[in-house]
Protein backbone atom coordinates (compact mmCIF):
# COMPACT_ATOMS: atom_id res chain seq x y z
CA UNK A 1 0.00 0.00 0.00
CA UNK A 2 1.47 3.30 -0.78
CA UNK A 3 1.66 6.07 2.24
CA UNK A 4 3.83 8.85 3.00
CA UNK A 5 5.18 10.90 5.58
CA UNK A 6 3.48 14.50 6.46
CA UNK A 7 4.60 17.29 9.59
CA UNK A 8 2.26 19.78 10.89
CA UNK A 9 2.67 21.90 14.24
CA UNK A 10 -0.29 20.76 16.13
CA UNK A 11 -1.94 22.16 19.78
CA UNK A 12 -2.71 19.71 22.24
CA UNK A 13 -5.27 21.74 24.50
CA UNK A 14 -5.39 19.28 27.23
CA UNK A 15 -1.58 18.38 27.51
CA UNK A 16 -0.62 17.92 31.52
CA UNK A 17 0.77 20.86 32.77
CA UNK A 18 4.39 19.10 33.25
CA UNK A 19 4.78 18.25 29.91
CA UNK A 20 3.55 22.30 28.63
CA UNK A 21 6.79 22.98 31.03
CA UNK A 22 8.89 20.61 28.64
CA UNK A 23 7.76 21.61 25.99
CA UNK A 24 7.48 25.30 26.08
CA UNK A 25 3.66 25.70 25.71
CA UNK A 26 0.74 23.46 23.67
CA UNK A 27 2.23 23.60 20.05
CA UNK A 28 3.89 20.79 19.53
CA UNK A 29 6.14 20.99 16.03
CA UNK A 30 6.71 18.61 13.28
CA UNK A 31 4.24 16.26 14.55
CA UNK A 32 4.24 13.45 11.93
CA UNK A 33 1.33 11.52 10.66
CA UNK A 34 0.64 9.47 7.18
CA UNK A 35 -0.83 9.61 3.65
CA UNK A 36 -2.04 6.09 1.92
CA UNK A 37 -3.65 6.00 -0.97
CA UNK A 38 -6.67 4.80 -1.27
CA UNK A 39 -9.40 4.31 -3.94
CA UNK A 40 -7.08 6.59 -6.21
CA UNK A 41 -6.89 9.46 -3.66
CA UNK A 42 -4.70 10.36 -0.27
CA UNK A 43 -6.09 10.28 3.29
CA UNK A 44 -4.81 11.31 6.39
CA UNK A 45 -4.22 8.91 9.60
CA UNK A 46 -2.94 9.49 12.97
CA UNK A 47 -2.37 6.94 14.63
CA UNK A 48 -0.84 8.61 17.58
CA UNK A 49 -2.89 7.75 20.63
CA UNK A 50 -4.11 3.97 21.31
CA UNK A 51 -7.13 2.74 23.08
CA UNK A 52 -5.91 2.72 26.34
CA UNK A 53 -4.46 6.34 26.64
CA UNK A 54 -7.20 8.09 24.84
CA UNK A 55 -9.75 6.25 28.09
CA UNK A 56 -7.18 7.66 30.39
CA UNK A 57 -7.81 11.33 28.18
CA UNK A 58 -11.69 10.96 27.89
CA UNK A 59 -10.94 11.13 24.54
CA UNK A 60 -12.52 8.28 21.83
CA UNK A 61 -10.38 6.35 20.07
CA UNK A 62 -9.95 7.21 16.32
CA UNK A 63 -11.90 4.99 13.99
CA UNK A 64 -10.78 4.43 10.63
CA UNK A 65 -13.11 4.05 8.16
CA UNK A 66 -10.67 2.98 5.21
CA UNK A 67 -11.84 6.05 2.64
CA UNK A 68 -11.92 9.03 5.18
CA UNK A 69 -9.43 11.26 7.04
CA UNK A 70 -8.64 9.53 10.53
CA UNK A 71 -6.87 12.62 11.43
CA UNK A 72 -6.16 13.82 15.73
CA UNK A 73 -8.87 13.93 17.66
CA UNK A 74 -10.45 17.65 17.68
CA UNK A 75 -12.35 17.64 20.62
CA UNK A 76 -12.29 15.25 24.19
CA UNK A 77 -15.78 13.39 25.28
CA UNK A 78 -17.11 16.58 26.89
CA UNK A 79 -16.71 18.77 23.75
CA UNK A 80 -13.51 20.43 25.11
CA UNK A 81 -10.70 21.35 22.25
CA UNK A 82 -8.38 18.71 22.35
CA UNK A 83 -5.98 18.56 19.33
CA UNK A 84 -5.63 21.00 16.30
CA UNK A 85 -3.80 20.91 13.19
CA UNK A 86 -2.19 24.78 13.19
CA UNK A 87 0.48 24.50 10.26
CA UNK A 88 1.04 22.05 8.12
CA UNK A 89 4.46 21.50 6.71
CA UNK A 90 3.93 19.32 3.90
CA UNK A 91 5.05 16.04 2.34
CA UNK A 92 7.62 14.03 2.42
CA UNK A 93 9.18 10.90 1.07
CA UNK A 94 11.76 10.27 4.49
CA UNK A 95 12.02 11.46 7.85
CA UNK A 96 13.84 14.98 7.71
CA UNK A 97 16.25 13.58 10.67
CA UNK A 98 19.08 16.00 9.90
CA UNK A 99 17.02 19.05 10.08
CA UNK A 100 14.57 17.14 12.69
CA UNK A 101 18.03 16.65 15.06
CA UNK A 102 18.82 20.48 15.19
CA UNK A 103 15.21 22.09 15.60
CA UNK A 104 13.77 19.72 18.26
CA UNK A 105 16.51 21.12 20.83
CA UNK A 106 15.87 24.71 19.34
CA UNK A 107 12.66 24.28 19.70
CA UNK A 108 12.01 22.34 22.50
CA UNK A 109 14.87 23.29 24.91
CA UNK A 110 14.03 21.90 27.81
CA UNK A 111 12.40 18.86 26.72
CA UNK A 112 15.53 18.12 25.17
CA UNK A 113 17.46 18.26 28.24
CA UNK A 114 15.22 15.79 30.18
CA UNK A 115 15.65 13.38 27.45
CA UNK A 116 19.16 13.62 27.78
CA UNK A 117 18.91 13.67 31.75
CA UNK A 118 16.64 10.62 31.47
CA UNK A 119 14.12 12.42 33.04
CA UNK A 120 11.09 13.18 30.07
CA UNK A 121 9.65 9.11 30.28
CA UNK A 122 9.37 9.90 34.12
CA UNK A 123 7.64 12.95 33.96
Amino acid sequence: MPARLAFADVTNHLATPRTLELMGGGIFAWHGYAEVLLGGRWVKVSPTFDAPLCKRMGVKALEFDGASDAHLQPFDADGRAFMSYDRIHGIFHDVPARFLAVEMPRLYPRAHAAIRAGEFANG
